[in-house]
């Protein structure tokens, strides 16, 4: 009996204590592509920002390690990056982040529909939405 309890409290407590096994090679390539900027919310006030209210656009170019990014069609800057992997600490729910070397700080990122979402690491960050853009 104490044996059969041990086991049911393994499968009960081990996906509380690790990331699902997703494929970051697979993630990877999702990301990968050209995105426009569409919108930013966030900060102290909950602002949203978007090209028209900024008088500018933004582009990602997004390859399997590096990340360009272009501001009205001049290029920002040219960084690598590393995708990671791990548990966030108040949602407890699993999340890549983005690891540059010189571009932006440390952001998680996800997909969201048409979407790809940075979410800065802090309390009064910002939500950066880009959209895919297709040819």
């Amino acid at each position: 009996m104490k044996k059969h309890l041990y086991c049911l409290t393994c499968l009960f407590f081990l996906p509380l204590l690790s990331c699902q096994k997703e494929d970051e090679q697979d993630f990877t390539k999702k990301i990968q592509g050209v995105w426009n900027w569409e919108k930013s919310i966030g900060g102290f006030g909950g602002w949203t920002l978007t090209p028209k209210t900024e008088n500018y656009s933004k582009t990602l170019y997004i390859g399997t390690n590096t990340i360009k990014e272009f501001k009205d069609n001049k290029l920002l800057y040219t960084t690598n990056y590393i995708l990671e992997k791990n548990k966030d600490t108040i949602t407890q729910n699993c999340n890549y982040y983005l690891n540059t070397f010189n571009g932006p700080p440390f952001q998680s990122i996800r997909i969201d529909d048409q979407y790809l979402i940075f979410t800065d690491g802090w309390g009064d960050g910002y939500c950066y939405y880009y959209r895919r853009k297709f040819n």
